[in-house]
């Protein structure tokens, strides 16, 4: 069982290494370099040669900061009178939803108690 593991790892290893090989081709192939070197040879570190500087970037759009003084109040008078009346509606909505699930799970146990 031992041996069939360690085969088994080696074949993953192997198509590992090809699968890297086939990479490195396809990256300089895109990049418009001929590799001229051995096709069994990979570098043990590619990292280096993949990062790139980070920029930071400003933004070119000011933030607008929000009021400290604005209460949720207002913000509810802000987006419409519904607002506040959705919010309760959602509420119940998940309190039923809630009480069904409960309801329906009781009745499974009392069904399951009395069938067997």
């Amino acid at each position: 069982m031992e041996d069939k593991r360690l085969n088994e790892l080696l074949k993953q290893r192997a198509l590992i290494e090809e699968h890297l090989i086939w990479l490195d081709a396809e990256i300089d192939a895109a990049q418009g370099e001929h590799s001229t070197s051995a096709a069994g040879s990979i570098p043990a570190n590619r990292l280096p040669q993949i990062e790139e500087p980070i920029v930071e970037k400003a933004s070119a759009l000011p933030v607008d900061e929000p009021d400290p003084k604005l209460a949720v109040s207002d913000i509810y008078d802000e987006l419409g009178p519904e607002t506040r009346d959705s919010v309760k509606d959602a509420r119940r909505g998940c309190l039923g939803i809630f009480a069904f699930a409960f309801l329906a799970l009781a009745a499974l146990v009392v069904w399951v108690y009395i069938k067997y």
